[in-house]
This record gives structure tokens, sequence and C-alpha cells, in this order.
């Protein structure tokens, strides 16, 4: 994922996952804020400034909205 922290359009590089697999934004309580699948890039511009996590199957990202 870049940038990192981000302000508008969060760039997913997704090597080694499917076109179109669902993935989830969360708070830092672990709300689910986004429910979308895999793209290139994703408008974050809607998310107040603070510390998200992107969970794509198992795995847990963390990134930083400014």
């Amino acid at each position: 994922m870049s940038p990192n922290p981000v302000q508008d359009k969060l760039i997913i590089k997704y090597k080694g996952y499917e076109d179109n697999e669902p993935i989830t934004i969360m708070n830092i309580v672990g709300a689910t804020l986004i429910e979308t699948t895999i793209n290139e890039s994703m408008d974050v511009s809607n998310l107040s400034s603070g510390l998200y996590f992107l969970k794509i199957r198992n795995q847990v990202f963390k990134f930083v909205k400014e």
C-alpha cells in the first residue's frame, strides 16, 4: 500500500491476490467501515484522520489517513 500516510487515494499492489478479492477497512477499535473488492486504487478521502487497518484474507495491514 502506498502512500502511507494517505490523503485521498490509497494504491494497493496485490501480488498474489485474485482480482476482485474482498477487502475490509476497519478503524482502531475493529469496526468495519468499508467492505469492497481489491482494486488498484481506493478512495479514502471520506475517512477521518487516524489509524486504519486493511484486511485481505487473513492478512492485516496498517495505514494512516492524514
